[in-house]
C-alpha cells in the first residue's frame, strides 16, 4: 500500500531527559483518514510504530523499541475545534500544546486545571499520562479529570467518541495510548476570577513546617526543597492566588532553545558537584525567600526555557523519580532520601513536593 501526500522524514527522537534517543522515520498526517491509511499500511505490513507530539515523555516512553524504527507525529493535529462557553467545555484535537491553548482560554478569562509545567507537553500526552499540576484539588486531582469525552483511533483504524459514562473510557486515561490512540478531547473549563495571579514564596527551616503550608488554602502551591536537607534552609514553599489586578501583565516567552544555551548549560556541567551544588541552593533559596508580586497566570506555569535545559547539566542525561505515597508517611519518606543522598554523595538537581489529591476516577494513576 503506497502512503500518498503523507509527510515523512528521518530525525533523531529524544527523551525530556536525554536518557533515550533514536532515530526514526516520523510520519506527519495532517487528517484523521490519512492517520487511517497509516494506521492500515502498518497493520498489512505488521510494523509496529510509536506516537510522538510533545517530546515531554521522561526516558523512553515515547521511544520506540528495538524492532521498530517508525513514528507518527500529531504534529498538524494542534488545533480548538470548538469553545462552549454555554457548558464551559472546550474542544481540542491531541497534537495542541497546552501552554498555547491556556494563552487562548485566559484571554477569555477561561482555564483548565491540573496544568502541568513543560511548555512542550500537549493535550493528549497530558491525558495519556494522566498529569498533575500546581493546582491539583479534591476536584480535579490529575488531568484525565478534566476530560468529558473522547476521540480515539483503535489499533484497528476504527474511530471511536467515548463519552465519561462510557464503560471503554476509562481505559485510555493515563494508558500511554496501549488502548488506543488519542485524537481530540472535550476538556471541561473553570471561569478564573483574573488572568493574574498574587505570588508569595515562603522559607522553611523544619520538617514540620512542610505539611503546614502543604495544607495551607490556596489556588496554587509547590514546595522546592533544598536536596541536601539542610533544616537552616530546608526549603521555599509558592503559593498564588487570583488577584484582583485587571492590568495586562503578560509577557511574552521565547521557548526556543538554541545551539549557544545548550552550550552554556554544558559548560556549567564541568563545575557541577557537591558543593558548587550546595552553594547554588543557598543562593536560591535566599534570593527566592519572601517575595510577593503579581504577575500573569501564563508566566507562572511558564516562567522559563531553561528548565528544559536542565538534563544537559547532567553527563548521561538526568534521571527523574515521582513517588507517590500517602501523607501521613511524607517525613518517613523524606527522611529516607535524604538518608540515600547523604550515603551515596548524590547531588540531586531538585527535589519538588506537592500534595496531590486522590483523583475522582479510581483507575487514575
Amino acid at each position: 500500500m503506497s502512503l500518498i501526500n503523507i509527510d515523512s522524514k528521518y530525525k533523531l527522537v529524544k527523551s525530556w531527559n536525554l536518557t533515550h534517543q533514536k532515530k526514526t522515520l516520523i510520519y506527519y498526517p495532517k487528517k484523521k483518514e490519512q492517520f487511517k491509511q497509516l494506521i492500515k499500511h502498518f497493520n498489512k505490513s505488521d510494523i509496529k510504530f510509536s506516537i510522538k507530539s510533545g517530546e515531554c515523555s521522561y526516558d523512553g516512553k515515547s521511544i520506540n523499541s528495538r524492532n521498530s524504527n517508525v513514528t507518527v507525529s500529531l504534529k498538524n493535529f494542534n488545533k480548538i475545534i470548538n469553545i462552549n462557553k454555554k457548558n464551559n467545555t472546550v474542544n481540542v484535537q491531541a497534537g495542541a500544546k497546552i501552554k498555547d491553548i491556556s494563552l487562548i482560554l485566559k484571554k477569555i478569562n477561561y482555564t483548565i486545571s491540573a496544568i502541568p509545567g513543560g511548555e512542550h507537553i500537549t493535550i493528549g500526552g497530558a491525558v495519556s499520562a494522566n498529569v498533575i499540576g500546581k493546582d491539583s484539588n479534591k476536584i480535579i486531582g490529575a488531568f484525565g479529570d478534566n476530560v468529558k469525552s473522547i476521540t480515539v483511533m483503535m489499533h484497528n483504524g476504527n474511530i471511536g467518541h467515548y463519552k465519561k459514562n462510557s464503560k471503554i473510557f476509562k481505559s485510555f486515561i493515563g494508558s500511554f495510548g496501549l488502548f488506543g490512540i488519542i485524537l481530540e478531547v472535550e476538556l471541561i473549563l473553570k471561569k478564573i476570577k483574573s488572568q493574574n495571579l498574587l505570588l508569595s514564596t515562603f522559607a522553611i527551616g523544619k520538617y514540620s513546617e512542610i505539611k503546614k503550608f502543604l495544607n495551607k488554602k490556596t489556588e496554587f502551591k509547590y514546595m522546592q526543597i533544598d536536596p541536601f536537607f539542610r533544616e537552616n534552609t530546608l526549603g521555599i514553599v509558592f503559593t498564588a492566588n487570583f488577584s484582583e489586578n485587571k492590568a495586562n501583565l503578560y509577557k511574552s516567552i521565547n521557548f526556543e532553545v538554541n545551539l549557544i544555551d545548550i552550550l552554556i548549560f554544558k559548560f556549567s556541567s564541568l563545575f557541577l558537584n557537591l558543593f558548587s551544588w550546595k552553594i547554588f541552593y543557598k543562593f536560591f533559596i535566599f534570593f527566592n525567600r519572601n517575595i510577593n508580586k503579581e504577575l500573569d497566570i501564563h508566566n507562572f506555569f511558564y516562567s522559563s526555557k531553561y528548565k528544559h535545559l536542565v538534563p544537559y547539566l547532567c553527563k548521561n542525561g538526568l534521571t527523574d523519580y515521582e513517588i507517590l505515597l500517602k501523607y501521613n508517611k511524607l517525613m518517613k519518606v523524606l527522611s529516607k532520601i535524604k538518608k540515600l543522598i547523604l550515603e551515596n554523595r548524590l547531588y540531586p538537581i531538585y527535589v519538588i513536593i506537592k500534595k496531590l489529591h486522590k483523583s475522582k476516577n479510581k483507575y487514575f494513576i
